[in-house]
């Protein structure tokens, strides 16, 4: 059965979500395990929602930044999308960085979640 990668990135969303709120950041293996997919799949979920939903943060701040490595605790080089294609390493960080400031200041997680017919993880 194949998987509907949609589905998985509104599952994820929901979780990003209750994460940017309080001020956390997770990894590709515990969001894997939280919708059920292999770590190095997550980035799939992570692309929609970063080019669908977030519309490369013109519609909200990029959320997929919070999704971080677990060696080094970096986002991956995918985060920023084609966004972030002509930064250094040390640029795209720093941009990630910012990002995730953005997301956790940001105070329209919950109406962005409404609108998608999403609940908020309580």
């Amino acid at each position: 059965m194949p998987v509907d990668w949609h589905a998985k990135a509104m599952d994820a969303l929901r979780i990003l979500v209750q994460h940017a709120q309080q001020g956390n950041t997770t990894t590709y293996g515990e969001l894997g395990e939280s919708i059920g997919v292999h770590h190095r799949n997550v980035s799939r979920a992570l692309q929609i929602i970063r080019d669908d939903i977030c519309q490369g943060g013109e519609r909200a701040p990029m959320i997929n930044v919070l999704v971080l490595r677990k060696g080094d605790a970096n986002p991956g080089p995918e985060v920023l999308g084609p966004w972030g294609d002509h930064l250094s390493d040390n640029g795209r960080q720093r941009t990630a960085a910012s990002e995730q400031e953005r997301v956790f200041e940001y105070d329209g997680w919950d109406d962005l979640l409404a609108e998608l017919g999403l609940k908020p993880i309580e």
